[in-house]
């Protein structure tokens, strides 16, 4: 993991994971490899999502997550030192709905639904990009929804939880999603 706390490092797993049909494989005997992998991910939503721009102009883009430990640390380690059009990138918890309200991201993460049911649905219509586990979350209207199929990381997209948000999928990250319901962007 030493090689991921370098910026080439990430640029390079990140690449990988893109430049694959969005499929990185996780092996069983590696479960730390699916917290990266979807910490690759989120870290690289940035880069394939447009937000409106943030007043002030110097606010951190806040990327917040209710997540277990092990998942933190292996978004830490993909974002350290990062920013996101100019803006430092900045990892949070939200404790509350005001938290969640002030974040670009929210993710939330497995066995954290109920927890994060209350945010989802505080930022509803705000350009926070929401990120969870499991192929229900984009029922209970989250944007984006990890899943392993295939001992394989994939997700799934909403257009309209993208579209209600007001952010804007680039025609890349639709092409590479698993499935994208609510039709064309």
């Amino acid at each position: 993991m030493v090689f991921l706390r370098s910026a080439f490092g990430r640029y390079a797993l990140v690449a990988a994971i893109v430049a694959a049909p969005c499929t990185a494989r996780v092996h069983s005997a590696q479960p730390s490899l699916e917290n990266d992998v979807k910490a690759a991910f989120l870290y690289n939503f940035t880069n394939y999502v447009e937000w409106p721009s943030p007043s002030p102009h110097d606010e951190p883009f806040r990327l917040c997550v209710l997540a277990d430990a092990a998942f933190s640390a292996a978004l830490d380690r993909t974002i350290l030192d990062e920013s996101v059009d100019g803006r430092r990138l900045v990892r949070g918890v939200p404790r509350s709905i005001d938290d969640a309200r002030r974040c670009a991201i929210l993710y939330v993460g497995n066995g954290y639904a109920e927890q994060g049911a209350p945010l989802l649905g505080a930022v509803r219509d705000l350009p926070v990009l929401t990120v969870g586990d499991g192929s229900r979350f984009l029922k209970q209207g989250g944007a984006i929804g990890f899943l392993l199929e295939n001992n394989r990381v994939r997700f799934d997209i909403s257009i309209n939880a993208l579209q209600r948000s007001g952010l804007t999928a680039s025609s890349k990250l639709l092409r590479v999603a698993r499935s994208v319901e609510g039709g064309v962007q």
